[in-house]
């Protein structure tokens, strides 16, 4: 048996070798060792201690052994003080043995960075700045700065000496290696350099995915061009952005204070995934963030697009007096500059904050105002479908229903006609819940599944999961009892995804009244 850090691929070409890579210890394994170590009396007396501590050196057996030595040679020295002191502290410094400097955790990632070739070096010390948790080679490339099959080489390197794991095309940093690797950096001249060109490469790859999932998003600046990504549709996008959410918004978070203009681009990018895969309460932290960073960089316009996804996301947290002011301060913040159609979609946002409060009257001025400023728009016509259909909502609320009816015809058909899944869905999904009102169980079913099919493409599951719901209720009105189950527990399945725990509970008290024997029907 031989073992070491590098994967000895040499062994396995010349002699056949079989290799075996082994990961960080489990927990229970970790927490193991340093009972066998420190003895089960200490680690049974402080069981929340002994696993907080196996994480803090990382389950690697070394920094696990080292910790527990250090602590047994401490007989009246608590695991949670001993914690204390390696949180608090040089934790790489602390995880030594005193009388044996070469038994250290820094000294064995000393030996194999030393073995390194000058690019991995380097690559080594850059990886070490990066927020996030892992990374692909292009974004890697983008941090270098140097070609991608040149940088793909140094992360072939760093995996080769043990300081680096790939999987699935990500490449990963045990914690205690970056924290070796940030300290190498720490006076590194590009390091900063090096984080804006990540942080613009996200910008223009997050540019490429989020036109694939808001068709009539209005961006107060030009991404960088070319996208370093392509998305053949809105499921690609979802996914990509599925597999960065981690790294983006760990970006986010560094760049508010040191790349503020980059910071908003990136939230407001994000916004059209965090719709469909966050609680609008998640999505407030990280969209709030990019209103901080707009007012940082002193950018009108970039405030008020980043204060517009806010407006949405209180809407969605039942805030509506928050989201009314909200909207108001877009408004005001646009009219001040000159872009008709920016200020179209805010008087739209601001009609629903009307709509919301029972004031129609008013509601339905701004949408007339934003549908009157689109008329001269020649690319105005996605948004006058979007706000066609908040239009027709107005309506509703005031009992017109023929006209509401008219409107999200109107929308429903713009949305089509340009790809716009999300806003026909939307769309369909109003003109059914219309005529559910008025009786009408075939029309209430036929525009609930246009809205499911929509949704389907565009991938935001509380969107599908809403059209399931109500097609299991139009099916049961109209007497198909298996169909309506079947619908009614794709919705409720979707909706304990998403957490929508009250929807879930009236899917639930639907399906339990269409089982057999139930004393209820439906409604």
């Amino acid at each position: 048996m031989v073992t070491s850090r590098a994967r000895l691929l040499g062994l396995v070409a010349r002699d056949g070798a079989q290799r075996l890579n082994l990961a960080v210890l489990p927990e229970e394994e970790a927490v193991e060792l340093i009972r066998r170590i420190l003895g089960p009396a200490r680690v049974d007396a402080e069981p929340d201690a002994a696993k907080a501590l196996a994480a803090a050196a990382g389950r690697l057996p070394l920094a696990l052994r080292i910790a527990a030595a250090n602590l047994h040679e401490r007989p009246r020295q608590t695991i949670a003080g001993y914690l204390a002191e390696l949180s608090g502290g040089d934790r790489l410094g602390s995880l030594t043995v005193d009388d044996d400097p070469d038994t250290a955790v820094r000294t064995v990632f000393s030996h194999s960075y030393r073995h390194l070739n000058p690019v991995a070096q380097q690559t080594f010390r850059l990886l070490g700045a990066v927020p996030g948790p892992d990374l692909t080679a292009s974004a890697a490339a983008a941090l270098t700065g140097l070609p991608e099959p040149e940088t793909a080489a140094a992360l072939s390197a760093l995996c080769d000496a043990g300081l680096l794991t790939e999987r699935h095309g990500r490449y990963q940093m045990h914690d205690l290696v970056k924290l070796y690797a940030a300290e190498l950096g720490g006076a590194e001249a590009g390091t900063e350099a090096a984080l804006e060109r990540l942080t613009t490469w996200y910008v223009a790859a997050c540019a490429a995915a989020d036109r694939c999932l808001k068709a009539d998003q209005i961006l107060p600046f030009t991404p960088p061009e070319p996208p370093p990504v392509a998305f053949g549709d809105t499921l690609a996008a979802l996914h990509w952005f599925d597999a960065e959410a981690d790294a983006i918004i760990a970006i986010v978070a560094v760049a508010e204070q040191r790349l503020p203009r980059l910071c908003w681009q990136l939230t407001m990018l994000l916004a059209g995934w965090l719709e469909r895969r966050r609680t609008p309460a998640e999505r407030l932290v990280l969209l709030t963030t990019g209103v901080r960073a707009a007012q940082a960089a002193g950018d009108t316009a970039a405030q008020a697009s980043a204060e517009s996804s806010v407006t949405g996301t209180l809407y969605y947290l039942g805030r509506f007096d928050d989201a009314m002011a909200s909207a108001r301060r877009v408004v005001e913040l646009r009219r001040g500059l000159d872009d008709p159609k920016a200020l179209a979609l805010s008087l739209s946002r601001l009609g629903i904050s009307y709509g919301h409060a029972g004031r129609d009257a008013e509601a339905v001025a701004v949408y007339e105002e934003s549908l009157a400023l689109l008329r001269d728009l020649p690319d105005g016509r996605l948004l006058t479908g979007t706000v066609s259909n908040n239009l027709g909502w107005a309506h509703y609320l005031a009992g017109r229903h023929q006209d509401a009816i008219g409107c999200y015809t109107t929308a429903a058909d713009v949305a089509r006609s340009l790809g716009d899944n999300r806003g026909a869905s939307f769309a369909e999904g109003n003109l059914g819940l219309l005529h559910g009102e008025l009786g009408d169980e075939e029309r209430r079913l036929l525009h609930w599944r246009r809205s499911a099919e929509a949704g389907e493409k565009d991938g935001d599951r509380r969107l599908i999961a809403n059209a399931y719901d109500h097609m299991g209720q139009a099916l049961a009105a109209l007497g198909d009892t298996a169909q309506a189950r079947e619908h009614l527990g794709r919705a409720l399945a979707l909706y304990e995804e998403t957490e929508n725990a009250e929807d879930a509970d009236a899917a639930r008290a639907a399906l339990a009244a269409l089982a057999p024997g139930a004393a209820v029907p439906p409604r």
